[in-house]
């Protein structure tokens, strides 16, 4: 995926200085929430841990040697989740599912076209599929993250039209 704004590109400039490899916070925000949508059925599978560290493997920045590090920072929301896989109600499961990828995920994936969009979610889907059940929970809580983009997205494309909409008309357009 894409990188963002200034300062991402600044430390990827610093970064590339010192060599050192990191991947960006579009590409982080996708496989922390991959990881949480594994724990959503109450496991973890070496299958889709498997796909974790494969797709991971195909993100600018990843490195062998990162990978511990940027598996345990995965790890927090995925294990919150899956306790409350065992204590809450699906629909309390699900509303905790997009909660805790609403900042990760939602915010910076809403703000991508659509090809970018459609990715992300494919992501999630194939992290779904990967330990050979595409559970219902996982289905509902990727159709509810999904919403949550798209409603995003169609918010901040609204407030970018009427932003250019206030512009006069010797201002340049958006």
């Amino acid at each position: 995926m894409k990188t963002g704004g200034l300062f991402e590109r600044l430390r990827a400039a610093v970064d590339e200085l010192k060599r050192v490899k990191r991947i960006g916070k579009l590409d982080l925000g996708v496989l922390r929430t991959m990881m949480m949508l594994a724990a959503v059925d109450g496991d973890i599978s070496d299958g889709e841990i498997a796909a974790f560290k494969e797709m991971a493997s195909g993100c600018q920045g990843y490195s062998p040697e990162s990978f511990p590090e940027l598996f345990e920072s995965t790890l927090r929301s995925a294990g919150y989740l899956l306790v409350l896989s065992r204590f809450r109600s699906r629909d309390e499961l699900i509303a905790a599912f997009v909660r805790e990828a609403y900042a990760p995920f939602v915010v910076p994936i809403a703000k991508e076209a659509d090809e970018e969009r459609r990715c992300a979610i494919g992501c999630l889907e194939r992290m779904a599929l990967s330990d050979g059940l595409f559970s219902p929970i996982e289905r509902d809580c990727i159709v509810a993250l999904s919403k949550e983009v798209e409603t995003e997205h169609d918010l901040s494309a609204a407030a970018l039209r009427a932003m250019a909409a206030d512009c006069g008309p010797l201002t340049p357009m958006m």
